[in-house]
């Protein structure tokens, strides 16, 4: 260890009974590769067979020169070592190149693939490739390496491990999208493989711990035709979003905050106007280009600004209970505050106000670029909150058609739609920035430049957005050199097919290995001794294995014809107990499969069913990688159809998840006695009713008994096409399968109306009703008919057949084995709209009581969400609901807990909020728009717009302080009164908010008589739109006509248990109406102020 290369000379040069023994039974060799690569060539010069010495862990030198990734030390040992050396496996049956790959050195995995190409066929102690390794430890270098070299991908991006895995399958465990993107695009790997557990790599993508991974995951799987494997929909788990929803609550705090601080800056930026104002108190520069591009930026900054402060706060409120709205809302957050075009409003005014000069405009295109460079810098937060490893169009390809029409997809991941939507209203912003970044600047340089100047400018600025660059891929090959058990010549010679030189290499003498230089050709043969067929490789893959897994037919034959003399020359076995003929169906080789059988058949040796350690016979393997042609020759040729591997799978069940029909039609065809048995006592057709209609119908051509059967579960095939919603696969079944099938139930009770109730295949109901009527009468073991099942997981679709269908009347007022109606079950599931179609056009009875004495409006107690108890109540008792008669003293108010404290620890944050309103509001109130004049009163105090702002910034100052004053008593009580309080402080911060941007724009029409006016005014219309509707539709009463409305406000007036049982009830009825009055008077107000404004100016000499 004293790196004394003199010192390790003479020891080993003046004694030759010298000891290279060391701690952990490692040798002087261990420690050498570490040190230098002049005393591993001393070592090695000495006793070459310290390299195949190993320490207490089973490593050789090798493996501690792959680990440290020293290329030109691990050439060294390889060119010098004996043979077998890079086979070596330690304690963990891991070899260098495993060992190489996990830590992600891909020049030593190039070097000893370089030297032996068969070292890629090596498993570690789980049955993995390097391939495995390198998805596990997430080395993409090594996978695009591998991707690149055909000799080191040959069949192992398929290749499953010991327990059924491709590296497919632990990219996605693994959490590295840019691998799995990498196998999908480049490597083809097949998504429908399953795994010993029956998971395809769609089904790992749930256990994520990232939400961001997960989206990326499900986007790049399901647009390479990724499935999940055969279930029903309903049987699946959705995504439960917990740390997300947790997530959104602690971070909506802050971005209100920043969202508040952007209006602010921008609200005062639009009293501090660039070029100041004149002595009749309108801007200077109001006539700029400029100025007029600074003034619709800007107001799209405080407009956008306030909306997200808007959608953060009810969000946040919404966040405990309703975790999808609270999503949604978050989502349009984000994309308003990105959108918030600060930036762009404080380039342009800069444009407006500086003199064009050579020193000035160097400035603005320093700025300019430096603006253009820190925006691009900023996508890169694309790469860590989208599906980043799914270019632009994978995204769009998934969106438009995949990802529409895949149910389970919907139902297991339901945010991955949205943030599919979230992308590319992303990617729309981004572009649109960068496109009024040139504009503005490109504007304001034919204002300020003479022509000459103005095509100087531009190219200048053209020449500075340019952005080139390049990238070089360098591969390396590595010398060969060295001999094991198959020289790496005939390994190659026999990969790519090149009989002579397999020939000449078994025929004649030669050297153990290739002498330094290219592997691809064999220049001369050196006498040292003569190849044998039974030469073996890693994993004990002999010459034919090869031969047979890359198609070479021909050669096979003359192998066989020249060198059979064995009576086992076909059926040797490698590690895995493959056969030749394994490796050629695995892959797909036609030529190679017909080839061997054949002679086979010649030969009187029997390989068809031979099986190999997962018990797969030749023809599992073809049906399972979907090779028609291979499965064609394989039956021909009597292979058994009626075996099943350890898994418990049959080929058929293999060929119908590998979507290939040919295989399919050739098993059924051709081997009457072929068995469809698959996982969890699945048959082939539960399978096939996620693939395609021509292949439902083979199967129920071949056998209709397909559609009785059950699974584990008690499922039939028609409730697996029930639960997916492919309406022209489940009239396929009912034509074909036995009468009774429809009624069949599960082991849960439910039938396959039940099941395509319960995920809102309308169209699929009213198939089943339409061929069985009597269908509709079917109960579950808790007695729920499947309108019932509909209202429970809120399929208003349903719902809405069985109201419009007469002879399903008798269904809206049944009760289940508890005496719950399903207006019980909208009313507990929160369904506002299910309910409200119950009450309006079912006419369901409001009073009945379920077995507990319970009526739907008392079931509402149970909710947690206030706006859901909200509208739930109101829609109730305008229809004359009411609870069950008791006394009013023993009443219990709602309540919520989580609510509460929600609220509690949100009052900090939006009294923060409150205070930076009217901060703002308040220097606004002081910093008058315009000057002030002599006697120290505003220029512009006779203006009708100015006396407008200073109304409408007095509601800012007021409503925020109200309402800053209400959040801090509402968390001091800590009592009934923080809900109230509450509430009536989100109202009082809308209308400060909403005021000051009406402030605003009052202030800037005020003080300019452009044009312009009109888009800071459609800005902020439709932001307010926006704002309105969203809030409405998430949050407020969404289901509720103003019919309903003052029916519950004439009811609940009369009804003293609706008062003292829900308090809020009849204040949120009443503080929407007025919402609703104020904001039709603001729209109004702005536009007839804005009439009245160009009016007045029209009039002015």
């Amino acid at each position: 260890m004293s790196m004394s290369v003199a010192a390790v000379r003479a020891i080993i040069i003046t004694n030759e009974d010298t000891s290279s023994a060391g701690p952990s039974s490692q040798n002087a060799l261990h420690a050498a590769v570490f040190q230098s690569l002049e005393m591993v060539h001393l070592l090695l010069q000495w006793k070459p067979e310290l390299a195949v010495q190993n320490d207490c862990n089973g490593s050789t030198p090798l493996h501690f020169a792959a680990s440290d990734g020293n290329r030109k030390i691990v050439r060294a040992i390889l060119a010098t070592a004996p043979p077998g050396t890079a086979y070596m496996k330690d304690s963990d049956g891991l070899s260098a190149l495993h060992v190489a790959v996990r830590l992600g050195h891909g020049g030593v995995v190039e070097e000893l693939t370089g030297f032996y190409p068969d070292a890629a066929e090596l498993r570690d102690g789980r049955g993995e490739t390097f391939l495995h390794a390198a998805a596990r430890e997430r080395r993409s270098s090594v996978v695009s390496l591998a991707i690149k070299n055909p000799v080191m991908m040959g069949g192992f991006v398929n290749a499953q491990d010991a327990g059924g895995n491709t590296p497919l399958h632990l990219a996605v465990v693994a959490g590295a999208p840019d691998i799995v993107e990498a196998l999908l695009r480049e490597g083809n790997a097949q998504t429908d493989v399953l795994n010993d557990d029956g998971h395809t790599p769609l089904d790992l993508a749930s256990e994520s711990n990232s939400l961001f991974n997960m989206i990326s995951f499900v986007v790049t799987l399901v647009t390479f035709g990724a499935q999940a494997q055969p279930q029903r929909n309903d049987h699946l788990k959705p995504s439960s979003g917990h740390d997300m929803a947790s997530g959104i609550e602690k971070t909506s705090d802050s971005l209100a905050v920043v969202a508040v601080l952007i209006a602010a800056a921008a609200f005062a930026a639009g009293f501090n106007m660039p070029g100041g104002y004149g002595d009749d108190g309108t801007a200077n520069l109001r006539d700029n280009i400029a100025f007029e591009c600074f003034m619709v930026l800007d107001t799209i900054a405080i407009a956008a600004s306030v909306v997200a402060v808007v959608l953060l706060v009810y969000g946040k409120t919404a966040a405990s209970s309703r975790s999808a709205v609270s999503w949604k809302s978050f989502v349009v957050a984000l994309q308003c505050i990105w959108v918030s075009s600060l930036i762009l409003a404080f380039f342009s005014a800069i444009h407006a106000v500086v003199i064009a000069t050579s020193s000035s405009r160097t400035v603005l295109i320093t700025m300019f670029l430096v603006i253009y460079v820190c925006h691009a810098l900023i996508l890169w937060i694309e790469k860590w909150i989208d599906p980043a490893a799914t270019t632009y169009r994978a995204v769009c390809r998934w969106f438009v058609w995949r990802g529409r029409h895949a149910h389970a997809i919907k139902r297991r991941y339901p945010f991955v739609g949205d943030s599919v939507y979230s992308l590319l209203v992303f990617s729309v912003i981004n572009i649109t920035t960068f496109i009024g970044l040139v504009v503005v600047y490109y504007f304001d340089i034919l204002i300020q430049m003479d022509h000459h100047r103005q095509m100087q400018d531009i190219q200048l600025a053209r020449c500075s957005s340019q952005h080139h660059g390049s990238e070089a891929a360098v591969t390396a090959r590595g010398d060969s050199a060295g001999s094991l058990e198959m020289c790496p010549a005939l390994y190659l010679a026999a990969y790519k097919g090149r009989a002579e030189e397999v020939m000449a290499l078994l025929l004649q003498p030669r050297h153990g290995g290739v002498a330094q230089g290219n592997l691809d050709q064999v220049n001369g043969i050196i006498q040292h001794r003569q190849c044998t067929l039974l030469e073996v490789c890693a994993e004990r893959n002999t010459l034919l294995h090869v031969t047979a897994e890359q198609g070479h037919g021909e050669l096979i034959e003359e192998l066989y014809h020249r060198f059979n003399k064995d009576k086992n020359f076909l059926s040797h076995r490698n590690s895995a107990l493959d056969t030749p003929l394994h490796c050629a169906a695995r892959a797909g080789r036609l030529n190679a499969v017909k080839v061997l059988l054949n002679l086979s058949r010649d030969s009187g040796e029997s390989i068809i069913n031979c099986k190999n350690e997962a018990r797969d016979t030749a023809l599992h393997l073809a049906a399972r990688h979907g090779h028609g042609a291979t499965v064609e020759a394989l039956v021909a040729a009597r292979a058994s159809a009626s075996e099943v591997n350890k898994a418990g799978v049959s080929p058929l069940y293999l060929a119908v998840i590998s979507k290939s029909v040919p295989a399919v039609r050739a098993i059924m065809t051709v081997c009457g006695d072929a068995l469809s048995i698959g996982p969890s006592s699945q048959n082939a057709l539960h399978a096939a009713v996620f693939q395609s209609l021509e292949m439902v119908q083979l199967l129920l051509q071949w056998k209709p008994a397909l559609a009785s059967q059950v699974d584990c579960n008690g499922s039939t095939p028609l409730h697996f096409a029930a639960s997916h919603g492919n309406l022209s696969i489940v009239s396929a079944i009912l034509l074909a399968a036995p009468p009774t099938t429809v009624y069949m139930k599960d082991s849960d009770g439910l039938s396959a109306l039940h099941v395509a109730a319960r995920l809102g295949h309308a169209d699929v109901v009213k198939e089943l009703i339409g061929v069985c009527p009597d269908a509709s009468k079917l109960r579950d073991s808790h007695g729920e008919t499947f309108l019932h099942a509909a209202v429970r997981e809120k399929r208003s679709s349903v719902v809405s057949l069985a109201i419009k269908n007469p002879m399903l009347g008798g269904l809206l007022n049944a009760q289940d084995g508890h005496g719950n109606t399903p207006l019980h079950f909208a009313v507990a599931a929160g369904a506002l709209r299910i309910v409200d179609a119950l009450l309006r056009k079912g006419k369901v009875q409001t009073d009945v009581l379920n077995d507990d004495g319970l009526m739907p409006l008392d079931i509402v107690l149970k909710s947690t969400s206030l706006f859901t108890m909200i509208n739930l109540v109101v829609t109730l008792v305008a229809f004359g609901a009411h609870g069950w008669p008791q006394r009013l003293d023993h009443l219990k108010p709602w309540s919520s807990r989580d609510i509460a404290q929600g609220i509690e620890n949100a009052s900090d944050s939006l009294a923060v909020v409150a205070v930076l309103i009217a901060t703002v509001a308040f220097a606004a109130g002081f910093n008058m728009p315009s000057r002030y004049g002599n006697s120290g009163t505003a220029n512009l105090e006779g203006a009708l717009a100015f006396k407008y702002f200073m109304f409408l910034d007095t509601i800012a100052i007021v409503t925020s302080v109200i309402a800053v004053i209400l959040l801090v008593y509402g968390k001091v009580s800590r009592s009934a009164g923080l809900q109230k309080s509450f509430i009536v402080a989100l109202y009082f911060i809308w209308f400060s908010l909403v005021s000051l941007l009406l402030a605003f724009y009052t202030a800037f029409c005020a003080v300019t008589t452009s044009k312009v006016f009109l888009f800071v005014f459609m800005a902020m219309y439709l932001c307010l739109n926006v704002l309105t509707i969203l809030v409405g539709r998430w949050f407020g009463p969404s289901t509720m006509t103003v019919s309903t409305l003052w029916r519950f406000a004439w009811r609940g007036h009369r009804s003293h248990a609706v008062k003292m049982q829900y308090l809020y009830a009849g204040t949120s009825v009443y503080n929407s109406l007025l919402f609703s009055g104020v904001v039709a008077i603001v729209f109004l107000g702005v536009g007839a102020l804005s009439n009245l404004v160009l009016s007045s100016r029209a009039g002015t000499p």
